[in-house]
């Protein structure tokens, strides 16, 4: 007789007394394979293993929004799936630097739209020119101001 036990990564884990052991019915797009092993530990490994070799993941782009400012996204690159279900993302420009993305941040991601991206990019052009000639203007303007005389004041500012 058999006994479901657990729901491991979309597979459902058996124990089937008769054999003594736990049984799983491993299935990923069209490959499939039943796997018997004597603990639960081994048969997730086995799940982890199966699932590792025969996924094809392709590396790709989102866009992810940001969480604090929901008016702005970033650009993330997806390289890899990890053993325990998350994927290995790093920011487009910072390949140094890897981290891992679960569900809480997947909610956040949209699809890759190249003309957004430009869109975004030219956006930050007008802004930076805008900065700079404000910035111009203000050292101008900054650059015309006069040094106040207080000199009417020496008796009662305090030296210290």
């Amino acid at each position: 007789m058999k006994f479901e036990i657990e729901t491991y990564r979309g597979q459902l884990i058996e124990y089937d007394d008769s054999y003594d052991k736990f049984v799983c019915d491993i299935s990923i797009e069209d490959k499939s394979r039943t796997a018997k092993r004597l603990s639960l530990s081994d048969i997730r490994k086995e799940i982890d293993q199966f699932i590792k070799v025969n996924v094809d993941f392709h590396p790709f782009k989102v866009l992810s929004v940001d969480t604090w400012d929901k008016d702005d996204f970033k650009i993330i690159c997806v390289s890899a799936i990890s053993t325990d279900g998350k994927f290995v993302t790093y920011t487009e420009g910072d390949e140094s630097y890897k981290s891992y993305s679960g569900k809480k941040d997947i909610k956040n991601w949209m699809a890759y739209d190249g003309e957004a991206v430009s869109k975004k990019s030219e956006l930050k052009k007008v802004k930076d020119a805008a900065v700079t000639s404000y910035n111009k203007s203000l050292k101008a303007i900054t650059s015309t101001l006069k040094p106040i005389d207080l000199s009417k004041y020496d008796n009662v500012i305090n030296p210290d």
